[in-house]
């Protein structure tokens, strides 16, 4: 192991927590990754744009000595792909332009916003430029344009790609700090011993970290970082505290009224049920539908007529029960029907979808959900067919978010301070655990469905995760069902 150079991936993982940089040398991480990464195909748009801008014009430069020489000569070039190093540091560049004597340094982002750690990435490489030449040099980030509406084959890259200059923000950032972060990071990996940091709110910023349970096995059962909402305010105040217990906590005033009522729940060791909620869920009609969409979300073409990152309904699961069962012990046994709709042939999916939906749910009764998610799928869709609009709205006007009555009216110490579905299914049966191989979550849904759209998987591979994907969906809309029931029962015995 090279003990001096650090290149991106553990720089920024020792920003984010020295424990993760620790990990990320010491632990076999076990990823599933289906598809290349979503960058790849950005990189290459962006080669073939520089190429085409460039290529007439100036020479193209990819070997380290070359650059270094043109760059101190003042000879004009640009680089794509390139690796540059010295005795610290080792990073990849994913464009450069030197002309006018100004290096041009171009970082791609498969994103449609500039991001604080996009900028901080930027820096760095900013920094290793500068301890090679004194030359000015502006920074740029090359993220998707997203107003971009595909219609051709290949994406109009001078309107696809979006050219962001970021100079002035990467200047604002403290360099001197790079050279001290260097300094730290060849301690963690040279002492070779787990570092001591306390978890906070560094586990998920950037991005959650790949350790996150790692680091919470010997934590209490109801760790207050499970209080969901948290100001700046409020987490100072605990640390301050010193108190990791929930069951430990004080009252304190500036708890809001959702905090106030999971800490009682978690001290009392006992569910929370409002007054309101035995009339809320005697109000509803039937028959009573229990729905979910899978969307795919992509910054690349998929079907014509789209934009990045636009969310494409491709799947929907749909529980139903047609009249009022019989109550046995406050639950009601009834039939309960399934139907379901999914696309992977590479056809545009969206016209079937809502059609078929729109036989489906009928014209009356209550369509659970949960989250607003499906509502706003629904008014995409009525943009896109006008012809539809007035029967969305009806359906729309049906919807009713088992979220927001759980959030308001219901808790379990068992959520741990989380209303995900999954958190949400734990209180209901194991039998709607997500274990399946290849699909346990919404961004796994999404990832595998653009694969089979796309033909990217291959066919020892596909029937299963055909039969994953299926299975996820139809679990979600079960689960829909069993907190439906479980909501209805608790309210009956309050």
């Amino acid at each position: 192991m090279n003990l001096t150079k650090i290149n991106k991936s553990k720089y920024f993982s020792w920003v984010q927590c020295d424990k993760k940089l620790y990990f990320d040398l010491n632990l076999e991480k076990k990823y599933r990754n289906i598809r290349p990464s979503n960058k790849q195909q950005l990189l290459n748009y962006t080669f073939e744009f520089f190429d085409r801008k460039y290529k007439n014009l100036y020479p193209k430069l990819t070997n380290k000595k070359d650059i270094i020489s043109s760059i101190k000569s003042g000879n004009t070039f640009y680089s794509l792909d390139f690796k540059l190093e010295n005795e610290k540091l080792s990073l990849h560049y994913d464009a450069m332009l030197f002309e006018n004597n100004i290096i041009k340094l171009f970082i791609v982002k498969p994103a449609i916003y500039p991001k604080k750690n996009y900028i901080k990435e930027l820096n760095l490489q900013k920094y290793l430029l500068n301890n090679f030449f004194d030359n000015e040099i502006r920074s740029h980030l090359i993220l998707i344009n997203k107003d971009y509406r595909f219609t051709e084959e290949l994406p109009d890259l001078d309107q696809y790609l979006n050219i962001v200059e970021c100079t002035e923000k990467v200047e604002s950032l403290n360099s001197n700090e790079i050279e001290l972060n260097i300094s730290q990071i060849n301690k963690t990996i040279v002492s070779n011993k787990l570092p001591n940091t306390k978890i906070g709110s560094h586990c998920k910023s950037p991005y959650q970290c790949d350790y996150f349970d790692n680091c919470r096995t010997k934590l209490p059962d109801f760790h207050v970082e499970q209080i969901p909402n948290q100001s700046k305010d409020l987490k100072e105040n605990l640390l301050a505290l010193n108190i990791t217990d929930i069951k430990k906590l004080p009252d304190m005033e500036y708890f809001t009224s959702l905090q106030k009522r999971i800490i009682k729940s978690v001290k009392n060791s006992k569910e929370f049920i409002s007054d309101e909620l035995r009339n809320i869920m005697n109000s509803f009609k039937y028959p009573l539908y229990f729905l979910d969409f899978e969307t795919i979300i992509s910054p690349y073409k998929i079907f014509p007529n789209t934009k990045p990152f636009e969310p494409i309904p491709c799947m929907w699961s749909l529980h139903s029960e047609k009249q009022f069962g019989v109550q046995i012990q406050g639950m009601y046994e009834n039939k309960i029907y399934y139907d379901r709709y999914y696309k992977f042939t590479g056809e545009d999916p969206r016209r079937e979808f809502i059609e078929k939906l729109i036989v489906s749910v009928g014209s009356s009764g209550s369509i659970f959900i949960y989250s607003d998610f499906e509502i706003r799928i629904l008014k995409m869709i009525a943009i896109m067919f006008p012809e539809y609009k007035h029967k969305i709205d009806l359906i729309i006007d049906r919807c009713v978010d088992l979220l927001k009555i759980t959030k308001n009216h219901y808790y379990h110490p068992k959520f741990k301070g989380s209303f995900s579905l999954k958190s949400v299914s734990k209180i209901l049966t194991e039998e709607n655990m997500y274990d399946l191989e290849f699909v346990n979550s919404g961004d796994d849904a999404s990832r595998v469905l653009i694969d089979l759209i796309t033909n990217k998987i291959n066919s020892a591979q596909r029937k299963q995760i055909e039969l994953d994907l299926l299975k996820y969906a139809e679990k979600d809309t079960l689960n829909l069902v069993d907190l439906y029931k479980h909501l209805k029962s608790v309210s009956e015995f309050m």
